[in-house]
């Protein structure tokens, strides 16, 4: 029994003690709150020679997450004025973290409306101290410090009438540090600067990383080719940039432009950049203007009922510095009409090369550099998706043809050509436009070199002069 007034006693006391250390920890919070917006009135007025008035309403001190919780901040100069609904505050000397931050309004003195709304605000530990030690812009970028930064429902308000407002649903950054930005992410964003500027708005884009930007933004102020070209190497570490559902209304024009998505992927060896792919679906193009581009008549598109075209493109680049072999696809394509598709392997493509490349922009054209390369392998499709039917009744109807009178006029043609092509590959060439004229569904050219190495520029200038394909290519056809 004696025991167990013992314990009772000691968590007594114990709760008493922790219940007066927690209020005194609340009272020492709220103090050094003043303290801290004394600090912050002084350093405005220093530097910006304004007077300003904070008020707030002292809510809290949650003592083990070491966060202070106020709500109805207002921050009041003599032309803004910032209002806060709820913020909750933690930090050191060096840092700062935002935890939470609700119903930030931007309000210009003596005017209706706001000039910017932000439903929700978080960010942790921004370094505070060296930000404000920075003495120019650039320092300002470079000391930039912090992690884990989202802002949600966004608004900015220019007050002109008949603008719409500039939106963002949410902005998220995974972190910031000495000039290099990770994982950025947009979404619903709608944008206008005034009532001539077209509108843009997205559903969403990101970036995986943006590498040592200080460097490169120093290089563009000194004006240095070389020194851009070394930095923009370290820039290039995005990851992946992807965009989606992107669309721009101008008013003076007739319609606007929508693209379903816009994607950018890079891989690096060895802080060199070794592959590129990027892809562009679903490009809405007017029919009439895919005509006047052209120089088609209006019939010729006429079968197809759409008045817009979707346009798809991607271009992939690879180089494996194993086998200092460089690859190229490029292919473009409209929805209901076909696809081109073209592909280009060079030789001599070492991590020598490229890092020539990189650090002389001014010398990347010259002999001795240019003659480093060598050319493996082109190559040309195309497949049809009604294109070949819509030009076949412009040649019949233009050139009064038949499908067979045309494949007799081509073989006519490549019976002309020389000795240009061996009697062999002359077959083999009739044999497939003869197929590809008949049936429209595809056919693909390849130009290879014989050599493994590949065809230097040497050769190629007397493949020009001569036209001697068998001596340094292998030329195939394919047609179905």
């Amino acid at each position: 029994m004696k025991n167990i007034r013992i314990i009772l006693i000691s968590l007594i006391i114990l709760v008493a003690c922790g219940s007066g250390f927690y209020f005194w920890a609340q009272n020492n919070a709220q103090e050094q709150l003043s303290e801290v917006e004394k600090e912050i009135t002084s350093f405005v007025k220093s530097k910006l020679d304004e007077d300003i008035n904070i008020t707030y309403d002292f809510k809290d001190f949650a003592l083990f997450s070491q966060t202070i919780n106020i709500e109805n901040l207002s921050v009041k100069g003599s032309f803004v004025e910032f209002k806060i609904s709820k913020l909750s505050l933690s930090g050191n000397e060096d840092t700062l973290s935002i935890k939470n931050l609700e119903e930030l309004e931007i309000a210009e003195i003596g005017k209706t409306g706001t000039i910017a709304e932000i439903a929700s605000l978080k960010i942790h530990n921004l370094n505070v101290e060296k930000l404000l030690g920075s003495k120019n812009i650039l320092d300002f970028y470079t000391n930039l410090k912090f992690e884990n930064f989202e802002v949600l429902n966004a608004k900015v308000n220019l007050q002109t009438q008949g603008v719409t407002p500039t939106e963002i649903s949410r902005l998220s950054i995974d972190s910031v540090n000495s000039g290099s930005v990770e994982n950025v992410l947009l979404e619903g964003l709608v944008f206008q600067t005034n009532t001539t500027d077209p509108i843009i708005s997205l559903e969403s884009a990101s970036i995986d990383k943006i590498s040592d930007l200080a460097p490169l933004f120093e290089s563009i102020d000194r004006g240095d080719l070389n020194a851009i070209g070394k930095h923009l190497g370290n820039l290039l570490d995005l990851g992946s940039f992807e965009v989606n559902g992107i669309e721009v209304k101008d008013p003076t024009m007739y319609d606007g432009v929508y693209v379903d998505s816009f994607n950018i992927k890079l891989g690096r060896e060895d802080k060199l950049v070794n592959s590129v792919e990027i892809k562009l679906t679903g490009f809405e193009v007017d029919k009439s203007l895919l005509e006047e581009e052209l120089d088609l008549p209006p019939e010729v598109l006429e079968p197809l009922k759409e008045d817009k075209l979707k346009l798809n493109m991607s271009l992939n680049s690879n180089i494996d510095f194993n086998t200092s072999e460089s690859t190229v696809d490029f292919s473009i394509g409209f929805d209901k009409l076909g696809k081109l598709t073209f592909e280009v392997v060079q030789g001599g493509y070492t991590k020598d090369v490229a890092n020539y490349m990189l650090n002389n922009m001014y010398s990347i054209f010259r002999e001795e550099f240019v003659n480093k390369l060598t050319l493996k392998l082109i190559k040309f499709s195309f497949s049809n998706e009604g294109l070949t039917e819509i030009l076949m009744k412009e040649v019949q109807k233009n050139m009064d043809l038949t499908p067979n009178q045309l494949i007799q006029m081509v073989s006519q043609e490549i019976d002309n050509s020389g000795e240009f092509l061996s009697s062999d590959m002359k077959e083999k060439m009739k044999k497939a436009l003869t197929t590809f004229i008949k049936s429209g569904k595809s056919i693909e050219i390849s130009i290879k070199s014989k050599d493994k190495d590949g065809v230097s520029v040497d050769e190629l200038n007397e493949f020009f002069a001569y036209g001697r394909i068998k001596k340094f290519f292998e030329l195939d056809i394919i047609a179905e």
